[in-house]
């Protein structure tokens, strides 16, 4: 009975994908040759998402060109942890802790954007070259040399767009569209055949398809960022705390900072400790994992309901924990402002809401009372300071 029902699964996941992977090729073309579907290539907007010379150079295997300009740059640099196709599953992947991400949920954690925005093809760059400090994912910039570095690293973050509209594509229609149609009477989503044969079906079916990449393009068109809001005063350089005056000022600010950090407003020691030391309560999943367990009735937590997905493919569950602040390690940069980012905008696709502020929450924070919590994360992750921490006693 086990074997059967693992069996019709992955039929009925077969049929699906086939359905999707037909309309995929003619939209997006292959990992080899890939293209900008032809509907986005007629919007002024959506055409200036894309650079065809930036698909080249990153697409395809690892090769030189005869002017010896270096090409398949994702291959190379990305797909051993992304995957060829960006899904996150790459021959590596099971290896790391975290998972790589699979860019077809659209999500990024690290960027300047509000909650649930796209990232900024800046902040794909960012991310590209310095890397994600703690986990596997390594800075480019210290492997990409040679004359063209300035370009390569942008090249690939244009890419890693190109992959994430074309995966986002994917799911939407898998998930969207395809339950719509009839299989088990032939129906086919997205058939090229029709083109010649009855152009006015394909045109119905084409219309249907084209409606979602325009939807999927459009969210990635200037995604509204939320600018850092500077407060002059609390912007400390905790590498130059040499100035007593200075060094107090900044204790002053981190310890109201630890008071809203374990307090029921900001609520981090909830899920990071009331050390901060990532032993808080809360244990959860990304929603990634959430994607394919909880959402579809499965529980992460019980191998005997997830096994039988391996074989499909996918990766055993892990939980997503609260970092360890004391150990200095922020996956997102360790900037006053990056971690101001991660505090004001949350981060997507993991359980780091964003903060509850002032105006849109009456008792929210304020901008100060964030800047006092990035100096009191900075503290923590400073063993020097977090000790002269522990033994300060200036008024508040």
């Amino acid at each position: 009975m086990k074997a059967r029902m693992e069996s019709d699964l992955q039929v009925d996941l077969s049929a699906i994908e086939l359905q999707t992977q037909s309309a995929l090729y003619d939209l997006f073309g292959t990992p080899d040759d890939p293209h900008w579907p032809e509907v986005l290539v007629s919007d002024p907007r959506c055409v200036s998402l894309i650079d065809t010379g930036a698909l080249d150079r990153a697409a395809g295997p690892v090769r030189r060109d005869a002017k010896l300009v270096e090409r398949g740059l994702y291959r190379k640099h990305c797909a051993q942890c992304h995957g060829i196709t960006g899904d996150g599953t790459g021959p590596t992947a099971a290896l790391l802790n975290p998972y790589p991400r699979d860019f077809r949920r659209g999500s990024f954690k690290f960027k300047s954007t509000i909650q649930a925005a796209k990232p900024t093809l800046a902040d794909l760059v960012r991310t590209i070259e310095y890397g994600l400090a703690g986990t596997s994912m390594p800075a480019m910039s210290n492997l990409i040399h040679g004359a063209h570095y300035d370009n390569d690293i942008p090249i690939l973050a244009a890419y890693v767009r190109f992959l994430s509209i074309r995966g986002e594509v994917e799911r939407r229609l898998m998930m969207e569209l395809v339950p719509s149609i009839d299989l088990d009477a032939g129906q086919k989503l997205y058939d090229v055949q029709l083109k010649e044969s009855h152009p006015s079906k394909f045109t119905a079916q084409k219309s249907k398809v084209d409606e979602i990449v325009v939807k999927v393009a459009k969210a990635w068109i200037e995604p509204e960022r939320s600018e850092i809001v500077a407060v002059d005063e609390l912007r400390f350089d905790v590498n130059a705390m040499q100035d007593d005056a200075l060094r107090d000022k900044f204790l002053h600010s981190a310890t109201r900072g630890r008071q809203l950090f374990q307090g029921e407003v900001a609520a981090c020691s909830q899920c990071h400790g009331k050390a901060g030391d990532g032993h808080g309560k809360l244990v959860d999943f990304d929603e990634w994992t959430k994607d394919w367990t909880i959402r579809a009735g499965i529980d992460p937590k019980d191998a005997k309901q997830w096994k039988p997905l391996k074989k499909l493919g996918l990766l055993k569950p892990m939980s997503s924990s609260a970092r360890n602040l004391q150990l200095g390690v922020f996956r997102g940069g360790s900037s006053p402002e990056a971690l101001h980012r991660s505090i004001v905008h949350g981060i997507d696709g993991t359980p780091m809401p964003a903060a509850a502020r002032q105006p849109s929450v009456k008792n929210g924070l304020t901008e100060s009372q964030i800047w006092d919590l990035v100096n009191y994360c900075l503290a923590l992750g400073a063993p020097e300071l977090r000790k002269s921490l522990e033994t300060y006693h200036g008024e508040l």
